[in-house]
């Protein structure tokens, strides 16, 4: 029977194991390297449930029991790193990373072979191997772990996917470092928190890896997008008598400036040859607005743009906002909706 605190467990799992199967089913993030980024989800899942003994006197757990899918989850990972940042990996490289799995698979394939006909001997091995079980694989996974981050940290990948892997890897170096702990802490007091705490790591951990797969996602949208979109041509009209808020929409239309999420008066000052002071009383006596609403309304007149361009229909709504200049998706609606007078997915729609 299940305990009330293994509930947790189960729950967290789920989670997990949830999420793995949408990256691999769903359209918006079905792709290759997501593919070991699910396998690793699913590896990390089921290891959860045989360390906790819940696969125990089930035919999942005996397979496990045989195959060390310990020594896996890591390296799902390495090449979910690798595919997503294009780089090869070496045929030699696969096989030295797979190779742990292989070996103490194989051994203790063969120990539960001598299980049925010495099982003394079984025994005695089981209790060699066992202060091993613990410490190889965490060395294992450890190494392969600041192995990928080095490869992150050297690749010229964008800063939100390098900052998500970080997170990841020093989430995961920090549960086994927290597992030796508590191992010691309930060998000597008798006390058990891995039941309570694997469902906080679970929600920890898929929510770590949606954030990041969501904003990667948008990421390579914005690429794509960025192909399809041009920048429309500048124009040779004279700027000479043009008035100071005139140049200023002038600069703002030809360099599209306000995609710049960290857009500020003092840039757009020195594009005019003026004091950020400046930029805001000229606004104000001769456009009769403020400087974010300014930057706003272009950014909006953008939005419009390429929500009412088919070719821009396969994109998502934040791919969109964060590609005229907005931070976040909450905010790209907010003043949509307050500019245009309805939502985004709306004003798309019609």
């Amino acid at each position: 029977m299940i305990e009330t605190e293994q509930i947790f467990v189960f729950i967290g799992v789920i989670l997990v194991i949830f999420f793995a199967i949408l990256l691999l089913t769903s359209k918006k993030y079905k792709n290759y390297p997501n593919k070991f980024l699910a396998a690793a989800l699913l590896t990390l899942s089921v290891l959860i449930l045989r360390l906790r003994g819940l696969l125990e006197d089930t035919f999942i757990g005996s397979l496990t029991e045989v195959f060390r899918i310990e020594y896996l989850f890591s390296v799902f990972l390495y090449l979910y790193v690798c595919y997503t940042l294009k780089k090869k990996v070496k045929r030699s490289t696969q096989v030295l990373l797979i190779l742990p799995f292989i070996i103490f698979s194989g051994i203790y394939a063969i120990l539960f072979y001598i299980e049925w006909f010495a099982y003394d001997l079984f025994e005695n091995f089981i209790e060699v191997l066992e202060p091993l079980e613990l410490y190889i694989p965490i060395l294992f996974n450890s190494t392969v772990i600041i192995v990928f981050t080095q490869i992150v940290y050297q690749s010229e990948a964008q800063k939100t996917f390098k900052k998500w892997i970080y997170i990841i890897a020093m989430g995961l170096m920090l549960v086994m470092a927290g597992f030796l702990i508590l191992e010691f802490i309930e060998a000597w007091f008798d006390l058990d928190f891995w039941n309570y705490i694997g469902i906080t790591f679970s929600i920890f951990f898929i929510s770590i890896t949606y954030l990041g797969v969501q904003q990667l996602h948008i990421e390579q949208e914005q690429i794509t997008l960025k192909k399809i979109y041009k920048k429309k041509t500048p124009t040779t009209k004279n700027k000479i008598g043009l008035s100071h808020f005139e140049r200023m929409q002038l600069i703002m239309e030809e360099q599209e400036l306000f995609k710049d999420p960290s857009f500020d008066r003092e840039r757009l000052a020195s594009e005019i040859g003026l004091s950020s002071s400046s930029i805001t009383r000229i606004l104000k006596e001769e456009g009769q607005v403020r400087f974010n609403d300014f930057v706003n309304t272009h950014r909006i007149k953008l939005a419009k743009k390429l929500l009412t361009d088919t070719r821009f229909h396969i994109f998502s709504l934040e791919a969109i906002g964060k590609e005229v200049g907005f931070k976040s998706r909450s905010t790209f609606y907010e003043t949509f909706k307050k500019e245009v007078g309805v939502s985004p997915g709306i004003f798309k729609k019609q």
